[in-house]
């Protein structure tokens, strides 16, 4: 699993500056510009082109204060027109860890969204949902498009202008409440069922039912793998579950791997009494 799941591969990737961002995107106003690159603050912020800094209303970022990086960025911002503000959490007081805000004066005036926002872009938030998951069902693989989408005027933030994660509204899936339960129909989705049921905590689970909808994640997912392993006594791939995240398309997978033989034996575990545990430790250590 951890051979899987840890191989490296070096990628040559093309650069991209701010401006290029902004420039490709045809973006004419930046609400809020959040950097966060481990030490590469002030390149970030060189790559943004004089004609684009008026676009920027706020800007927040963590600094590493290495060789006077905090002061540079800090006059930088002030340059461009920004009331700057440098905050350290108490957790990090003694570290090079610094929060630096930036705001320009005339965004604190303005009404929330600005003159320049879009009206009426979509006819409705049915309609806007719909067309955001429709491109993001181009682009993602199906386990990553989200299952539900909440739609808000505005992200919560922090006094440093950080995601307020805590207060988001709770997305719910509605199809969590609407969903037809299709039961089990052969010995292996039942056992696969029962597997899902504990390791998702649910009362019972359904042969067509999503594993992400129903509230899973990648360390519930390697869980799952592990027992289904253990059960069914075969090499069961991880991505086979991001592949096909519902427990009729495992079984399937489960039964072309028993059919083509790809079985694995099940290992005695023996347990080790402590005393010869450490006995066998020295014998290696004086060896």
């Amino acid at each position: 699993m951890l051979a899987e799941r840890l191989r490296t591969e070096q990628v040559t990737v093309q650069l991209k500056t701010v401006s290029d961002l902004i420039r490709e995107a045809g973006v004419d106003r930046v609400d809020l510009l959040k950097i966060d690159v481990q030490k590469s603050e002030l390149e970030v912020l060189a790559g943004i082109e004089e004609g684009d800094w008026p676009k920027i209303r706020q800007v927040v970022v963590e600094v590493h204060d290495l060789e006077g990086r905090l002061e540079q960025v800090r006059a930088l911002l002030s340059f461009h027109g920004f009331e700057v503000v440098v905050d350290q959490e108490e957790a990090l007081a003694g570290t090079v860890l610094y929060d630096v805000s930036a705001v320009r004066p005339e965004a604190r005036r303005e009404p929330s969204g600005g003159d320049s926002v879009r009206k009426d872009a979509w006819r409705s938030p049915m309609r806007l949902g719909a067309d955001l998951a429709s491109y993001l069902s181009e682009r993602l693989p199906a386990a990553m498009v989200p299952s539900n989408l909440v739609l808000l005027d505005a992200l919560p933030l922090t006094a440093n202008g950080k995601l307020d994660v805590r207060a988001l509204p709770v997305a719910i899936d509605p199809d969590l409440a609407n969903r037809s339960y299709v039961a089990p129909r052969n010995a292996t989705e039942s056992a696969l069922a029962a597997i899902w049921s504990d390791v998702l905590a649910l009362p019972r689970v359904g042969a067509e039912d999503n594993f992400f909808r129903l509230g899973g994640h990648s360390l519930l997912a390697t869980q799952l793998i592990l027992r289904a392993r253990k059960k069914f006594q075969v090499e069961l791939p991880l991505r086979s579950l991001f592949e096909g995240p519902t427990v009729e398309a495992m079984a399937a997978v489960i039964e072309r791997m028993k059919l083509g033989g790809a079985t694995i034996a099940e290992a005695d575990i023996v347990p080790v009494a402590r005393e010869a545990h450490r006995l066998k430790r020295v014998q290696l250590d004086s060896d």
